[in-house]
């Protein structure tokens, strides 16, 4: 297709030049306009099927996630504080991001190390949780105490709020300590009908094999996507979701999420692309975007958008 563009293009930039200039102009001649612009029109549409950038039927199940358990961008992340609120805008999951304490106590943060107000820095993984707790931590301007998961499920499971929960895990962890992690939170897990995702894709397929809980694979990149039994969403970076990726996502009958999407624009092209599932720092109101997006869909403005944003392969 480049090689056909860079021809055609070839002859009207001949006609610039002296030397070529007949030689050109007889190639132009001899060939059908409409031809050209046939052959213009496939190279334009074969493009934009290999590189995604296309919409597909919307799916029928579509879900909004709270992104770090927040419902406006400012607010205090993976916290207590933010819980009540957030449950109250009704997302359907709650994402949050826990990781263990040296002493084996998950823990809701997204950095492996926290400065406190005292300006200590503590490593999550080496520091026990009877410590931590003690400790106010400071994080985007905010001040506040770690919460213990268990502590979080237990509202959330009073609120009847779903979770979908990310193992911020590296490959030291040992299989002993994901049954354990089964054994001490699968029950209050199993109540809430949480999903598990983690960016450690090893950790996914070990994790499978102790619960029975739906698990997915978390990943800033596009990766390989197939019928394993293992995982059963694959939650993608928005600027790498496209319509080929959630073509061959929905063939295998599974769920894809995109993140991090606060913008009506970006919403409203997720929708069009294929996406089933939100995580947004903003649920309320892209709930609102969803439940009008019939009426207010505009395809022009949304495809301006899939251009800027969405990266391609190519």
């Amino acid at each position: 297709m480049y090689v056909i563009t860079a021809y055609i293009l070839n002859l009207y930039v001949t006609l610039l030049t002296t030397d070529h200039k007949k030689d050109a102009e007889k190639k132009l001649n001899g060939s059908s306009i409409f031809l050209q612009g046939l052959i213009l029109i496939v190279i334009g549409a074969g493009s934009t099927l290999i590189s995604g950038n296309y919409f597909i039927s919307p799916r029928e199940k579509y879900l909004v996630i709270a992104h770090k358990g927040v419902s406006y961008p400012n607010a205090v992340p993976n916290s207590l504080i933010a819980l009540k609120r957030t449950i109250a805008t009704h997302p359907d999951y709650i994402e949050i991001d826990i990781q263990p304490t040296k002493d084996g106590v998950y823990v809701l943060t997204h950095n492996t190390k926290v400065k406190t107000v005292s300006g200590e820095t503590l490593d999550i993984s080496k520091t026990n949780w009877s410590t931590l707790k003690t400790k106010k931590v400071t994080e985007d301007g905010h001040q506040f105490y770690l919460t213990s998961f268990s502590k979080y499920i237990d509202l959330a499971n009073n609120k009847k709020q779903k979770l979908l929960v990310e193992l911020k895990l590296n490959q030291t962890i040992t299989d002993e300590q994901l049954k354990q992690f089964v054994a001490k939170y699968g029950k209050q897990m199993k109540e809430n009908k949480s999903e598990i995702q983690s960016m450690n894709q090893n950790v996914i397929k070990r994790i499978y094999q102790y619960t029975s809980l739906t698990t997915g694979l978390l990943s800033p990149v596009k990766n390989t996507v197939d019928g394993n039994k293992i995982s059963k969403f694959y939650a993608i970076e928005y600027s790498k979701v496209d319509a080929h990726l959630s073509s061959q996502i929905r063939q295998y009958n599974k769920d894809l999420y995109s993140w991090t999407v606060n913008d009506k624009l970006d919403v409203e092209t997720a929708y069009m692309i294929g996406v089933n599932g939100v995580i947004t720092d903003k649920p309320r109101e892209t709930r609102t975007i969803l439940e009008n997006i019939s009426e207010k869909l505009t395809y022009r403005r949304a495809f301006i958008s899939m251009i800027l944003n969405q990266q391609s392969d190519i």
